[in-house]
């Protein structure tokens, strides 16, 4: 799936956002990422089992889903959004992202997510997004609502479903404070 950021393209090329695509480059960067998160544990908040182990990571990032990631000055990941096109009644995306703890929070990131959420809106309708976190606030703000509970999506607690529509999102503060 293609970001369509037209008028956004010279903040996009300042935030150096990246393409996953199959290269050794890239992989190596993937490989390293999979281990930080398995040293700090990270991946068991951020995945479902199938998914903490190095294939299951990288499988998850192979087209055709599309995956944008940035770097920081070390070269190693610190922002990784990736998402599956797949059609209902309404084109739609399903979502995950993961941003470095240093990182979470920033303006920088809250640009980097308002960018490829107006990017998506371009071809879809609706995101969907998967959470463990039962405070669902913060995605509240960036127009996302809550759908419902997901008993064994992680095995051992809840996964709650989100939506977030065109008009939620832009009527959402992420949408009003970047």
């Amino acid at each position: 799936m293609k970001l369509d950021l037209g008028q956004y393209a010279g903040q996009v090329e300042k935030l150096s956002f990246k393409i996953y695509t199959p290269t050794i480059e890239n992989d190596v960067l993937f490989l390293r990422l999979w281990i930080k998160l398995s040293e700090t544990g990270e991946i068991h908040k951020l995945l479902n089992p199938a998914q903490h182990t190095l294939f299951g990571f990288m499988a998850l990032f192979q087209p055709p889903v599309t995956t944008i990631f940035t770097l920081n000055v070390q070269n190693q990941i610190n922002y990784l959004t990736w998402f599956t096109e797949f059609s209902c009644a309404t084109p739609s995306v399903f979502t995950g992202l993961w941003v470095d703890r240093a990182q979470r929070g920033s303006r920088n990131m809250l640009l980097k997510q308002k960018l490829v959420h107006i990017g998506l809106f371009q071809n879809i309708s609706l995101i969907y997004a998967v959470t463990r976190q039962q405070n669902i606030d913060r995605f509240r703000k960036c127009g996302y609502n809550l759908v419902g509970q997901m008993p064994g999506f992680y095995v051992d607690e809840l996964g709650f479903m989100l939506v977030a529509t065109k008009e939620s999102f832009e009527s959402s503060r992420l949408f009003s404070i970047v």
